[in-house]
């Protein structure tokens, strides 16, 4: 194979020498015009960088300092040059799709272990973290509660009677939403929150009352302070690890709505349908409220409120909670016939701001 000529930069000086270089399909043999041998390059240690259509910069590991100056024009340079560069693409085009497939591996692998992950750092947080969370939402009315000592009796009375078997580490506390909101829902620190749409849409107090006892067990298991977790523990997963819970104690506004709407998985959805199930055991109440608040739901011919869009139903959800009506036997009420006319009363009663038909759309940021 004929000699190429090139210049040479041997690192000891800047100084340009013109050099012989001679391709092999393994390497490059460098050599002074008069033969003395300069450098060896094997073809895989070589990075070339061109610079120009008549520039080429090639330098080799072996001789860190060294650089080489070819134009990739001439002739007899182009097998090799050309072999260089397409095993340089090859090894870049592997090394992006094993970066492409650790990612996705990364990616999935990170979705099955949220959740398990997200419990784990749940069960380290401690309790009074919830509480602080739901007092400073309450108090920073996030939620547009409804104050009437009617119903604070009547939701404290129904609390006691499904909770008496329970040692509760928060106190339950349900609050009317004086807001347009047809849903249940639960936040960290004992606080659950219940739309006046939701009760005008349950037929009997026995389905409040399974819906309750839904909300609770998501209380008790701690699942609303899973989903704040879950949703701060890719950014402030660290500080939780070393015990700094601050990144989770205050909440904003929209994050903490964000996270009331959002769905349960699934197992956090089961966990809470036995709980209550065995809740209402307890207290001698008929899951069969419940139920029928489900059965309902499957009619796709009803609007559903917004609870079932959280909590979606199923005739699996509405079979589980059916098998365990014990035919013939003499529930208690879910409250007096009186409280629930008067919780559906002050319901009634309660105006909603009216958004004109033909007002304009907020405008995204």
């Amino acid at each position: 194979m004929a000699h190429i000529h090139g210049q040479f930069v041997d690192g000891k000086t800047s100084q340009k020498h013109d050099v012989l270089i001679l391709p092999s399909p393994s390497e490059l043999t460098i050599s002074s015009i008069t033969g003395e041998l300069l450098a060896k390059w094997p073809l895989k240690s070589i990075q070339i960088h061109q610079i120009s259509e008549d520039l080429a910069h090639v330098h080799s590991h072996t001789l860190p300092d060294a650089m080489l100056y070819i134009d990739p024009r001439i002739a007899g340079t182009e097998t090799w040059y050309r072999r260089r560069r397409n095993m340089l693409y090859t090894r870049d085009a592997r090394l992006l799709v094993a970066l492409a497939a650790a990612l996705i591996l990364c990616i999935v692998g990170l979705y099955f272990a949220m959740n398990p992950l997200a419990k784990l750092i749940t069960n380290q947080v401690p309790v009074s973290v919830d509480a602080k969370i739901g007092e400073y939402a309450l108090n920073k009315d996030f939620f547009k509660v409804k104050k009437d000592a009617d119903v604070e009796r009547i939701f404290d009375e129904l609390v006691k009677k499904l909770t008496a078997h329970k040692k509760l580490d928060l106190p339950v506390q349900v609050n009317l939403l004086d807001m347009d909101i047809d849903n249940a829902f639960a936040i960290p620190g004992g606080k659950i929150f219940v739309g006046c749409k939701l009760i005008e849409s349950a037929q009997t107090s026995e389905e409040l009352g399974g819906i309750l006892a839904h909300e609770i067990q998501h209380q008790i298991s701690r699942h609303s302070m899973r989903q704040l977790v879950r949703s701060t523990v890719l950014i402030g997963g660290w500080q939780i690890a070393v015990g700094d819970y601050s990144g989770i104690a205050i909440v904003d506004p929209s994050t903490m709505m964000q996270i009331a709407m959002q769905k349960y998985s699934r197992a956090d959805e089961d966990e809470a349908d036995a709980g209550s199930i065995e809740m209402m055991r307890i207290a001698n109440i008929s899951p069969a409220g419940a139920a029928a608040f489900f059965k309902r739901a499957l009619d796709r011919s009803v609007n559903l409120p917004a609870f079932l869009s959280t909590h979606p139903p199923s005739q699996g959800r509405y079979d589980r909670f059916m098998s365990n009506v014990v035919r013939g036997k003499k529930y208690l009420p879910v409250m007096k016939d009186a409280d629930w006319t008067l919780l559906k009363e002050k319901c009634s009663k309660i105006e909603f701001p009216k958004i004109p038909k033909n007002a304009p759309k907020p405008k995204r940021a």
